[in-house]
């Protein structure tokens, strides 16, 4: 899977011209295309950004364990267990275990299960994950993550990862940086991938419980297009953890020398 994955990047990278600044980065350039990013091609990497959002954000809603002790600190075992049920709690509600040894210095080594973890953002995480990070006392700080064939459920359709997360929290929120790939669980065709894709959070904006404010940033590339995509966010976007990843504000795609806005505005997206 790696290799055809970083196989595929090279040939999609020569594709777009040597995979510059402009292909990868959005950093600015001396030459631009006058024409912008098709609004067919912004729609489907909308569905591909919000995807990875809401995947990050049931990834961060993990600070709020039990933390139990089985041998003083040394040896820690945490529950997470899911804020948000479902009609399905199999799928959409179930907790996730995990277990660590722990040195002096609060570092921490494990592994995690998940079963059907699910963060009031309508995604089930399923599956086991490899687990590093730093416990301080009895709460994580930051939790490493790395993952072969994770399920994730997003009714009606699930994926599987392949890659890493890495989660810091801190007292205002959270960042979760992605890197990897997301097939389709059905077919198994590898639908995208992501590279140092960064969601950062401040939660519970103005004290309303369910509203963050968010940035998003990283490359994205698009097997069905055969695009790499830069995204960036220069305000913050709004989430009321409704049925949409976002609700109000607006991020930047570049891809190709072009650069085009994706515009949210009560839940839906445009790309003027």
């Amino acid at each position: 899977m790696i290799k055809n994955l970083v196989l595929l990047l090279a040939v999609l990278l020569a594709a777009c011209g040597g995979g510059g600044e402009n292909a990868t980065d959005g950093s600015s350039s001396s030459t631009w295309s006058s024409s912008p990013v098709p609004a067919a091609s912004r729609a489907v990497l909308d569905e591909d950004v919000v995807l990875t959002r809401l995947i990050a954000g049931t990834f961060a809603a993990n600070r709020n364990a039990f933390v139990f002790s089985m041998t003083g600190l040394r040896d820690v075992g945490a529950l997470f267990a899911s804020p948000c049920t479902s009609s399905t709690p199999g799928l959409y509600g179930g907790d996730a275990v995990f277990s660590f040894a722990r040195d002096a210095a609060g570092n921490v080594v494990g592994e995690g299960n998940y079963f059907g973890f699910n963060g009031c953002l309508g995604i089930g995480l399923h599956g086991f994950a490899i687990a590093s990070g730093v416990m301080p006392s009895y709460s994580l700080s930051s939790l490493n993550l790395a993952f072969n064939d994770f399920l994730i459920g997003r009714w009606p359709k699930s994926y599987r990862f392949t890659g890493t997360a890495t989660i810091h929290w801190s007292p205002i929120g959270y960042a979760v940086l992605l890197t990897g790939a997301i097939s389709d669980d059905i077919t198994g065709r590898l639908l995208f991938s992501l590279t140092n894709f960064l969601v950062d959070a401040e939660t519970n904006v103005g004290g309303i419980a369910g509203v963050d404010e968010l940035s998003v940033s990283g490359v994205i590339t698009d097997i069905s297009l055969g695009l790499i995509a830069s995204v960036s966010t220069s305000g913050r976007i709004f989430s009321d953890h409704g049925p949409s990843a976002f609700y109000s504000g607006q991020y930047q795609i570049t891809t190709s020398g072009s650069s085009s806005p994706v515009v949210y505005d009560n839940g839906m997206p445009t790309y003027p």
